[in-house]
């Protein structure tokens, strides 16, 4: 399942790093993974458990490990980024080998909730513009 087209993830490349003028690429980056880790990481390890994709969640765990000490230089950074970038490649794969009518369950074994293939859909192509996005720091 491929969730955008490449033009589209360059312009969201583009729109995600324009507010930090200042920062640099692997900076912006960085915030925002931990901005996407925020806003979704919750809803995406929901998805994960109601279909037991444990590596992936092994990724998504990874990825709220990382962090860097107030003294880090921008090697560190980068390395982080590298890290990152492994994480999201997994949780892209995982996304993108969802059946079209999975049906997820919760932990009562009952059917999971509604619209799961819409939070498929929106959750890998967020994952997608996060992995485009470490990607296009890392080659800078």
């Amino acid at each position: 399942m491929n969730f955008t087209n490449r033009g589209h993830t360059a312009k969201c490349i583009h729109t995600a790093i324009a507010p930090y003028i200042d920062a640099t690429v692997h900076e912006q980056a960085l915030e925002n993974v931990g901005s996407w880790l925020d806003a979704e990481g919750d809803t995406v390890g929901r998805m994960l458990a109601q279909t037991n994709q444990r590596k992936a969640g092994c990724a998504l765990k990874a990825l709220y490990q990382l962090h860097l000490r107030p003294d880090s230089t921008a090697e560190d950074l980068r390395c982080l980024l590298g890290d990152a970038k492994v994480h999201f490649e997994i949780l892209l794969e995982t996304f993108r080998t969802f059946p079209n009518h999975f049906e997820p369950q919760n932990a009562w074994s009952l059917p999971g909730c509604d619209g799961f293939e819409q939070q498929v859909c929106w959750s890998g192509a967020r994952i997608e513009e996060n992995l485009a996005t470490v990607r296009h720091a890392l080659t800078d």
